[in-house]
Formats: C-alpha cells, sequence, structure tokens
C-alpha cells in the first residue's frame, strides 16, 4: 500500500504535529522558553533552553483548571523559576481564550506566535487519510 502512495503522490510529507512544531522551532534562535500547541481538548508542550529540547509532551484535558495544571507541572519540571520563562502559544487559542488568561496569571510572558505556525495544523488530524 506504501508502494501505491509514494507513486501516486511522489512528493507527499507525513509530518506529526509534533515534528511539525520542532522543525519551526529549530529555525528560532536557542534559548530558554516553552512552546505550546493547542487543539481542541488536547495540547503538545515543549521545553528548551540554550543547549537544545529538554522534553516534550501531550496531555489531553477537559477543562480550563486542567489545562493549567498540566502546564505548569511539566514547566516546573524543566525549569527552576518556571513562571519566569517565556511561553509561546500557537495552535487553536487566541489572546481572548479563557485558557490564554489563566496562563497570563501564574507565567510572566506569554504570547500569541501566530502566523509562524499557521502552517502546523493538520486539518487530517482526526481523519483517515486515505
Amino acid at each position: 500500500m506504501l508502494e501505491k502512495i509514494k507513486k501516486k503522490f511522489p512528493h507527499y510529507e507525513l509530518k506529526t504535529t509534533i515534528c511539525a512544531l520542532l522543525a519551526k522551532i529549530a529555525l528560532r534562535k536557542p534559548q530558554k522558553e516553552a512552546f505550546v500547541f493547542v487543539e481542541d481538548n488536547n495540547f503538545t508542550i515543549l521545553a528548551r533552553n540554550a543547549k537544545g529540547l529538554l522534553g516534550c509532551n501531550c496531555f489531553a484535558f477537559e477543562s480550563e483548571a486542567d489545562f493549567l495544571y498540566y502546564c505548569l507541572y511539566f514547566l516546573r519540571g524543566w525549569y527552576q523559576n518556571a513562571e519566569m520563562v517565556p511561553l509561546r502559544l500557537c495552535g487553536n487559542i487566541t489572546a481572548q481564550s479563557p485558557l490564554f488568561a489563566s496562563l497570563k496569571k501564574y507565567i510572566a510572558k506569554v504570547e500569541l506566535m501566530g502566523s509562524e505556525v499557521d502552517a502546523i495544523a493538520n486539518p487530517h488530524y482526526y481523519y483517515d487519510i486515505i
């Protein structure tokens, strides 16, 4: 089956959300920062420093409190002063989102990444490709 796909679509690329996010982050200047890619009821969070990637994880959440807990738990596992680490958000989140407002209460520098990561969204995430 893979051979048929390669023959019909010779230039296709199969990427996960994490791979796409890592590729975008790799283009940025290395520094202490964290990234959150938010989808409907799950998110991917990555931590890095000047030397490279520290860790990455995905969480499912049902409430704003769940989202905040998982973000802070992950960040505190990698950084001594997690509340001071810049947190860059992308995906299904806006500045008016309750998730954004909740993070702003605990993290000193929270910002939306905007168009530089728009290509990460995968419209086939919940669907069969074939």
